[in-house]
C-alpha cells in the first residue's frame, strides 16, 4: 500500500515541476504546419508568457494534478505489487516486466486525463486574442462533461489504443533504466539503496530515456485527441494520422516538440522519483534498517526486563521462606521445622527449572548448619547420611516426599 501513496505524492510533485514544459510540447505538436504560430521551443515559451502570462503555462494543470497523481499511484503501486511476485524481484527483467504491466493498467486512466488536458492547452491558440468568442471549455470537469455529451463515452477514451501502445514500452524502459542507472551511480546491488543525488539523476534520465523511445507515438496520440475539437476532423484513425502527418510534413513531424519534452522530462521525473523514494524510506518498515533495528532492540530489552522481574520475584519468595525457616530453627521450634522446609521445597519447585535445584541445595545447607549446632551428636550422626540422600535428588519437587521421611526420622 505504501507504494501507491508514494506514487501519488511523486506524481503531484512531477506535475508541479513539469507542466509548463508539457504545455509547450502540446502546442508545438498540434499547431497547423501550413500556418505555424511558433518557430521552436523558446519561441512558444516566450509567446505564451507574453500573451497569456505565467498562468498560461499552467493552463489545464488541475486535470493532470488530480489525474497524474492517480496515474502515478497506479504506476508505482502496480510496479511494486508485480515485482514482488517474481522469484528475484531485484532482477532488471523483473523491473522491466513490472513496468510494462504498470503502463498497461494506468493507460486507462491516462487517456481521458490527457484528452482533457490537451484540449484545454490548445484552446488558447484557437481563440484569437481580443475576440469576443467565448472559450469552449472552462475547466477539466466541464471539458469532460462536454465530451461525454457531444461525443459519448467512446469520445472520452479517444486515443485509448495508441495510449496503451505508448505506455507499455515507455514504462518498461522507465523502470529498467532507473534501476540500472541507480545501481551504476550508487555502486549498490539495488536501486532502493541509492542516495538522493543518485535518485535524482537516475530518475531524470529514466524519464528522458522513456520519452526518446515513445515520443513519435505520443505525437500521433496528441493529434488524434485534438482532432475535430475545434474544427472538422482530418484523420480516420491512428494509422491514417501517421500516414497523413508524415506525407504532408515529413518524418521530422514525429520529433516536433521533442526539445521541450526532454527539458520537461528530466526535472519532472527527478522530482517524482525523489519524492517516491523519500516516502518509501520514511514509511516502509523494510526499507528502514535503523528503525527496524531500534524496534528489535527495544523488544529484546522489554523481554529481558520481564524475565529479570520474574526471576527476581521468584528469588524473593524463596528468600522469604528461607528467612522464616532459619528464624524458626534459631528459636528451636522443632515442631514447625518440617512444614517450613517442605513449603520452601515447594516454592523452589515452582521457580525456574534451571535454578530450582540450586535453591533447594542452599536451603538444605542452611538447615544442615543449624542442625549441627542445635542437635546432639546422636541426631547429628543420623542427619549427615540423610542429607546426602536429599542432595542426590535432581528435581526439587521429588525431594518433598524424601524430605518428609528423613525429617520425620531425624526429629
Amino acid at each position: 500500500m505504501i507504494e501507491w501513496a508514494a506514487g501519488l505524492a511523486g506524481g503531484c510533485a512531477g506535475v508541479a515541476v513539469g507542466h509548463p514544459f508539457d504545455t509547450v510540447k502540446v502546442k508545438l505538436q498540434t499547431q497547423d504546419f501550413r500556418n505555424p504560430r511558433y518557430h521552436g521551443t523558446w519561441d512558444c515559451f516566450s509567446q505564451t508568457i507574453r500573451k497569456e502570462g505565467v498562468r498560461g503555462l499552467y493552463r489545464g494543470m488541475a486535470s493532470p494534478m488530480a489525474g497524474v497523481g492517480a496515474v502515478n499511484a497506479v504506476i508505482f503501486g502496480v510496479h511494486g505489487s508485480v515485482s514482488k511476485r517474481f522469484e528475484d524481484p531485484d532482477a532488471l527483467k523483473s523491473h522491466f516486466t513490472a513496468g510494462v504491466c504498470a503502463g498497461f493498467v494506468q493507460a486507462f486512466i491516462a487517456s481521458p486525463v490527457e484528452l482533457t488536458k490537451t484540449r484545454l492547452q490548445i484552446q488558447a491558440d484557437i481563440i484569437t486574442p481580443g475576440s469576443n468568442v467565448a472559450p469552449k471549455y472552462t475547466g477539466p470537469l466541464q471539458c469532460a462533461k462536454h465530451i461525454l455529451r457531444t461525443e459519448g463515452f467512446r469520445g472520452l477514451f479517444r486515443g485509448q489504443l495508441i495510449t496503451i501502445m505508448r505506455e507499455i514500452p515507455g514504462f518498461g524502459t522507465y523502470f529498467l533504466w532507473y534501476e540500472w542507472m541507480a545501481r551504476k551511480l550508487s555502486g549498490n546491488d539495488s536501486g532502493s539503496a541509492a542516495g538522493p543525488l543518485s535518485v535524482l539523476v537516475a530518475g531524470g534520465s529514466a524519464g528522458t530515456a522513456s520519452w526518446l523511445v515513445t515520443y513519435p507515438i505520443d505525437v500521433i496520440k496528441s493529434r488524434i485527441q485534438s482532432d475535430g475539437a475545434f474544427g472538422p476532423k482530418r484523420y480516420n484513425g491512428m494509422v491514417d494520422c501517421f500516414r497523413t502527418s508524415v506525407k504532408e510534413e515529413g518524418w521530422m513531424v514525429l520529433t516536433r516538440g521533442l526539445n521541450s519534452t526532454l527539458l520537461r522530462a528530466f526535472p519532472t521525473n527527478a522530482a517524482t522519483f525523489f519524492v517516491v523514494t523519500s516516502v518509501l524510506k520514511t514509511f516502509s518498515p523494510e526499507s528502514s534498517d535503523e528503525t527496524s533495528g531500534t524496534s528489535l532492540a527495544l523488544t529484546e530489552i522489554y523481554r529481558t526486563a520481564e524475565l529479570i522481574m520474574h526471576a527476581a520475584g521468584a528469588a524473593h519468595d524463596v528468600y522469604d521462606h528461607h528467612k522464616g525457616m532459619l528464624k524458626k530453627l534459631k528459636e528451636n521450634h522443632l515442631a514447625n521445622f518440617l512444614p517450613i522446609v517442605v513449603a520452601a521445597s515447594k516454592t523452589s519447585s515452582q521457580s525456574a527449572s534451571c535454578c530450582g535445584e540450586k535453591i533447594c541445595e542452599v536451603l538444605w545447607s542452611s538447615v544442615d548448619f543449624v542442625v549441627m549446632n542445635k542437635f546432639n551428636s546422636g541426631y547429628h550422626s543420623s542427619w549427615v547420611p540423610c542429607r546426602g540422600i536429599v542432595t542426590q535428588k535432581k528435581n526439587p519437587s521429588e525431594s518433598i516426599v524424601v524430605n518428609q521421611r528423613i525429617l520425620s526420622l531425624v526429629l
